[in-house]
Parts: C-alpha cells; structure tokens; sequence
C-alpha cells in the first residue's frame, strides 16, 4: 500500500479524501494530517462504524488512488465478516445500507 506517499503528499490527496467521506470536516482534514490510523478513527467517530469497517474503506480508497501498474483491478484485503452488497440479505432490502456511502 502506499500510504507513505499520500502521508507525505497530504496537501494533494486531503481533497479527495473530503469527496469520498463528505462528513469529515476542515478540522479532522488537519487533525488526520496524512496519518493512516487518524483517518481511520475519525471515519469511525463521524460515521459510527466499526474499525474493520474504516480500515476497509481506506485500503479501497488506497487502492482507487494507486491502481496496480500491470492494469488489473485493484483488490483490496477484505475483512473476513465483511459481505458484499450484492449478497446482502433479504433484511436490508428497503434499509438504507450505510456500506454504500462509506464504501463506494
């Protein structure tokens, strides 16, 4: 992953972090400060999921940043209790599902 880059170029990437997680304010943007376990907690604390959830978001939004150099789609590590959207079950028909906002 290349954290380290985005960590030390954080002026560049802090506007797309504010388009992918629109709840984060200026403040938590200087707060985070290019640092990985920051943007995760904050994810946390504005969007009240759990950490594996947050950590997940941001290995997707790593990936989006920096797709692999040989052309294949970047896949991130999942989070074994993690289900796609599209097996969802029938509970959430008609729920909003709140992994769609956080995880586009």
């Amino acid at each position: 992953m290349n954290w380290n880059r985005i960590e030390s170029e954080w002026k560049q990437y802090r506007g797309q972090v504010k388009q992918t997680w629109g709840r984060l304010t200026e403040d938590d943007l200087n707060t985070i400060s290019g640092r990985r376990e920051r943007l995760v907690d904050k994810l946390q604390e504005r969007y009240g999921t759990a950490k594996e959830f947050a950590e997940t978001g941001v290995e997707k939004f790593c990936c989006r940043v920096f797709p692999p150099l040989d052309g294949t789609p970047a896949q991130p590590a999942r989070h074994p209790f993690q289900q796609p959207i599209e097996e969802a079950t029938d509970e959430w028909d008609g729920v909003y599902d709140w992994r769609r906002y956080l995880f586009r």
